[in-house]
């Protein structure tokens, strides 16, 4: 009876230990993912995008591409550089992004295809791996999206805060603003100041800086 007991713990220790082995291995390997991503000051607009989600680095990469894609620049995906040659080592968390192509130009051509991106690499001990993406543009039909993107409207932001500025300098002799007392001194204050009253001015919330006109 114990023979047996412990001839069962040694095969369930072995087995515990592959399992760990297995575990580890899979920490470290490389893990690559391709998708294209709507942009978000555009959505006709598509990025291509490659990154290794994995904890280990990738070597060896090879693309195969059924069928190619015509990209903005009037090539073929396949004829990007790394694409085309591969990539001999790709980091842990390396992402490789570049724009694609707009919908707004064949629209029905790029809806109605489909591509399969074949990729092949290897982990760091030799081991292989493939795996096939599918891009298909279809499945970003009608969408929208509500407002405008935040990098628009901080540069429309900037744009009227510049144009503040410019006429703060160009009509700084109309401008005659006492602040509080305990502001006198403060460049800063003094300067925003002037940006809010001015805005108000421009709006029509109350008389210019130099008093009705």
């Amino acid at each position: 009876m114990v023979a047996i007991s412990t001839t069962l713990y040694v095969i369930y220790t072995k087995e515990l230990v592959n399992v760990t082995i297995e575990m580890r291995k899979g920490q470290f390997e490389p893990h690559i993912s391709i998708y294209v991503q709507q942009r978000e000051d555009c959505l006709f607009f598509f990025d291509f995008i490659l990154v290794n989600l994995g904890a280990g680095p990738a070597y060896d990469i090879k693309f195969q591409i059924i069928p190619t894609i015509t990209t903005r620049a009037g090539g073929e995906l396949g004829q990007v550089g790394f694409i085309q040659k591969g990539i001999k080592y790709f980091a842990s968390g390396q992402k490789i992004q570049f724009f694609l192509l707009s919908t707004n130009e064949d629209f029905d051509n790029i809806m109605k295809n489909t591509t399969n991106i074949k990729v092949n690499y290897k982990d760091r001990e030799g081991k292989e791996f493939s795996e096939v993406f599918e891009i298909d543009f279809e499945s970003f039909r009608n969408t929208s999206q509500l407002g405008d993107p935040p990098l628009y409207s901080m540069a429309d932001d900037i744009e009227e805060i510049r144009k503040d500025i410019h006429s703060i300098i160009t009509h700084d002799d109309k401008l005659k603003i006492e602040g509080p007392k305990k502001d006198e001194g403060d460049p800063k204050i003094s300067a925003l100041e002037r940006i809010r009253r001015e805005r108000k001015y421009r709006m029509g919330n109350e008389p210019g800086p130099s008093g009705p006109q």
